[in-house]
């Protein structure tokens, strides 16, 4: 079985716990098989380390998805885990209904996180300066436990260091156009002569195999590969969790859990509803965080490359401000069967 090592990091600025992944060169940026785990707690939040460059898309949307799982139980919205909770049967029509109600919420929510985070690094990468930056942003996701956001019980946080940026839907395998027209005419020129050539040589040197070889494509991840980054990155979070239930478990009464993100304004996506109105007061909760501050929990995932805080700069575009996002669908809790 292969053996957990401890790595420094310096991300976040706090020490964390640590769970260590690495990830082979076939896969990255995925995530090799786990590891056996070995914290040690050196600050409030655990961190998840990743070894890849980059967090793909996929795997923050798992990573979140996994997280609300665990807050919904350790917080005594649910009375079972969720994957135990959609194979039980409810005593009563009442508990039946609310179970419905609430997997049939979790599920559309897990849906729309799969092209969430798809949205917000195409977000991150138009509104960033391409001279900037190493392509890796920093993605915060906030789950609200209260009967309003104002109001909450319990505020829980996952940080995405190192989310990986770039325009999705635009293949960059492709030549320029120009260059492609240029390359045609220039074939269309020669066409006699390397037809000529051709006939003259039909027996190319071995330098010329040699050289083909060398510039064969690299294998690329295949379907089962990301299903075991996937399925990687879910059990590096139970596990860095395993260290934090303390913290996190509550005995709170069932209420409505909210989710929010930190997102650019020209940040597109159905199922978001800008929160320009608390966003700054959410600032001051999530990212502020101190003596005197209300309690934040969370998890911190990160990378090999981490983000490059571009907010700091003074000429930032009306599109670039970041706003929270709030999920326009409903998830209530419930208690007993």
């Amino acid at each position: 079985m292969p053996v957990l090592a401890l790595t420094p990091t310096e991300q976040p600025p706090e020490s964390l716990t640590h769970a260590k992944a690495v990830l082979p060169s076939s896969l990255s940026p995925a995530i090799s098989p786990p590891m056996e785990n070995n914290n040690t707690t050196r600050g409030d939040f655990p961190l998840v380390q990743l070894q890849g460059d980059s967090i793909p898309d996929t795997i923050a949307a798992s990573l979140a998805s996994s997280l609300l799982g665990h807050v919904l139980f350790l917080k005594n919205q649910v009375p079972l885990p969720i994957p135990q909770l959609t194979r039980l049967k409810p005593t009563s029509a009442k508990s039946a209904k609310l179970k419905e109600q609430l997997l049939d919420a979790y599920d559309t929510l897990t849906s729309h996180l799969d092209t969430t985070f798809t949205a917000l690094s195409t977000a991150f990468a138009k509104g960033r300066d391409k001279g900037k930056g190493n392509g890796n942003s920093l993605a915060y996701l906030a789950i609200v436990l209260g009967p309003s956001v104002g109001t909450a019980k319990a505020r829980v946080l996952l940080a995405v260091d190192g989310l990986e940026t770039k325009v999705w839907g635009e293949r960059d395998d492709l030549p320029e156009d120009d260059d492609e027209e240029d390359s045609d005419d220039e074939e269309e020129d020669d066409e006699d002569q390397d037809s000529d050539d051709d006939e003259e040589d039909e027996h190319p040197p071995d330098s010329d195999s040699d050289s083909d070889s060398e510039s064969e494509p690299q294998p690329t991840a295949t379907h089962a590969d990301h299903q075991l980054a996937l399925r990687t990155a879910d059990r590096l979070l139970s596990r860095a969790l395993v260290g934090a239930d303390a913290d996190l478990a509550a005995d709170m009464h069932p209420t409505q859990t909210h989710v929010l993100i930190r997102a650019p304004r020209r940040f597109v996506h159905p199922a978001w509803v800008p929160r320009q109105s608390v966003s700054a007061s959410l600032d001051r909760t999530f990212l502020e965080r101190g003596k005197g501050k209300s309690k934040v929990e969370g998890v911190w995932v990160a990378c090999r490359r981490p983000a490059v805080n571009e907010e700091e700069d003074g000429d930032m575009e009306e599109d670039d401000e970041m706003i929270w996002w709030s999920w326009d669908g409903k998830i209530v809790g419930f208690a007993g069967w």
